[in-house]
């Protein structure tokens, strides 16, 4: 069995504030990036963000811009809604709204090139979530609007602590 995707490393945790997946990129072996975050929830029930690392911390300077669209399916109706950041200190992970322990949701973070110093770095986020019953989809486009070479990704609740959260880098 071959595949065109190698598991770089993986986080768990059911404590803390945020969770940094740190030190595994190599742009001269990978050109393109995955993270798999899954089962996850903060104790405040809140929306999640993420910031890349730059020398192996969190990088929360406003130099972020994103762009996301998201859709609800209730039992009686759907919504749609758009919203955005521009030179912000976070990318998102999730929409808005709570998620509780029999609630989990997943997301897929995609980027490029993280270590180059000559260009930014795009990144793109699709979630899926139910949210209180609801089916919500959650896609983003984002950029991190700085040159300097990424070192790897911290992501955490908008406020609370993790109640559960694991993770894959490929």
């Amino acid at each position: 069995v071959s595949s065109d995707y190698v598991k770089l490393a993986s986080v768990s945790a059911t404590s803390g504030t945020s969770v940094s997946i740190d030190g595994y990129f190599d742009d001269t072996i990978y050109a393109m990036y995955k993270i798999i975050a899954y089962n996850y929830e903060s104790d405040a029930n809140e929306w999640w963000k993420f910031q890349y690392n730059t020398g192996g911390s969190a990088y929360s300077s406003s130099n972020y811009r994103w762009a996301g669209d998201y859709a609800r399916r209730t039992s009686g109706s759907n919504s749609h809604n758009i919203d955005g950041g521009y030179n912000v200190n976070y990318l998102p992970m999730s929409w808005w709204g709570s998620n509780t322990s029999d609630q989990p949701m997943i997301t897929e973070i995609t980027f490029t090139q993280p270590q180059s110093t000559s260009q930014t770095k795009p990144s793109f986020v699709c979630t899926t979530s139910n949210d209180d019953g609801n089916i919500v989809r959650f896609d983003v486009g984002g950029n991190f609007d700085s040159q300097t070479a990424a070192t790897g990704i911290t992501m955490y609740p908008n406020s609370g602590n993790i109640a559960r959260f694991n993770a894959t880098l490929y």
